[in-house]
């Protein structure tokens, strides 16, 4: 597990250089007050897996003030490879950023970007478009998929960011990212596997994430 967890640990950093990257291209939100969010209860079981969470380290939490972050790292009894998960939960633009250029940055080879629908049924359904990256570095390949759940969707992410600057408190946006080591090079299985977990995180979202707040 501690492989794992050392993995998992590496690719927070990558996230944390992407938001400041983000910061310095978005100057127009500086100065402003954005409330954080309250706590993001991700279930500790999901689709047969058990999880861990991750504590948040200092560094972290200071280049993302704005943002509540909660990482797990997940294991199943009869899977000998781990799922890792993070939710960052933010009213402020800059942290829903798209974290491609910085695993380039960070000694990562991209071998594969895509996109993929994640459709989910029953009480908490919802469509989403799942960002795919098949990233390399020395110790292997990794699966990452991500997505981005209550963010305007206004034709990309420029606009995005315009658009939740004009109300700072706002309900959160949550950016959803899932990674795995590739299963014996089997790209199809390890992306089925995340996708039956991506959708089990989604259909228990009403747990996590605050009810809305009505309008009038």
């Amino acid at each position: 597990m501690q492989s794992g967890f050392r993995r998992h640990r590496a690719l927070i950093a990558l996230l944390c250089v992407a938001a400041i990257a983000n910061f310095g291209a978005v100057k127009t939100a500086s100065g402003r007050s954005y409330a954080i969010p309250p706590p993001t209860p991700l279930p500790t079981e999901v689709e047969g897996y058990k999880g861990e969470r991750i504590p948040t380290l200092d560094s972290t939490k200071g280049i993302l003030p704005h943002a509540d972050i909660t990482s797990f790292h997940y294991d199943k009894k009869d899977d000998p490879l781990p799922v890792d998960l993070v939710v960052i939960a933010s009213r402020d633009p800059n942290d829903m950023h798209s974290p491609e250029r910085c695993f380039s940055g960070f000694g990562f080879e991209i071998l594969e970007r895509s996109s993929l629908p994640l459709k989910v049924e029953g009480t908490n359904s919802g469509e989403w478009t799942m960002s795919k990256m098949r990233v390399k570095d020395t110790s292997g390949e990794q699966l990452v998929l991500f997505l981005y759940d209550k963010v305007p969707k206004m034709g990309g992410t420029v606009w995005t960011r315009f658009f939740m600057k004009l109300a700072p408190n706002r309900e959160p946006a949550y950016f959803v990212r899932l990674s795995a080591p590739v299963n014996g090079g089997d790209v199809n299985a390890t992306q089925a596997r995340l996708m039956r977990f991506a959708s089990g995180i989604m259909q228990t979202r009403d747990r996590w994430q605050p009810p809305a707040k009505e309008k009038g």
